[in-house]
């Protein structure tokens, strides 16, 4: 039994000391998302953590069209992010106000993207005379929530300059206006309700 409660003992002290050693590495090494602490929520820190630990152990993310991102694993397969599979969680501040967000951290593919979508909506709704801008609404909160965490890391990354929250409020409305004109134009053309 001294033989047992000994090797216990060992353990523990081993456990402590690689906790003691993850801490001095951490010490040592610049962080990144210090230059943006102020800006960054604690929530929104433990989400860059997470993926600062994927990309660690040897994942990759990279944006597709310029646009999404894509976390890919050891092995090359992108494994999302989804809402299945997502290791950085939901941002419900980027579900709420895609708009503000992705201003702040000069994502500028949100506009075009949701442009696109708000057309598409348009068109299909003339098609089968139902209504979809709600539908479009959602789906453009749902994704960015997913993804906005990935964005953050990588404009961290970069080191993108951030718009201040208040200006990016304003001109996020601004551009979100214009971003939904042409599908205006379009349902006023196609005449949907």
């Amino acid at each position: 039994m001294d033989k047992n409660k000994e090797w216990e003992n060992l353990n523990q002290v081993a456990e402590e000391t690689d906790d003691l050693l993850e801490k001095l590495d951490e010490v040592g090494n610049p962080n990144e998302i210090t230059a943006y602490k102020e800006t960054i929520s604690p929530e929104m820190q433990k989400r860059l953590s997470a993926i600062r630990k994927l990309l660690e152990e040897g994942y990759t993310l990279d944006k597709i069209l310029n646009a999404f991102p894509e976390l890919r694993n050891n092995s090359g397969r992108s494994i999302g992010p989804n809402s299945v599979k997502n290791p950085a969680g939901f941002s419900w501040v980027a579900f709420f106000f895609p708009f503000a967000v992705c201003t702040q951290i000069r994502e500028w593919s949100y506009f075009y993207v949701s442009g696109i979508i708000y057309v598409l909506a348009s068109i299909i709704s003339s098609v089968i005379n139902i209504d979809l801008s709600n539908v479009s609404n959602i789906a453009i909160s749902l994704s960015y929530g997913i993804f906005f965490p990935y964005l953050r890391y990588i404009a961290v990354d970069k080191e993108v300059e951030e718009i201040p929250r208040g200006k990016s409020i304003i001109y996020g409305l601004l551009l979100a206006v214009v971003a939904g004109i042409p599908a205006l134009v379009l349902d006023y053309i196609l005449g949907v309700n």
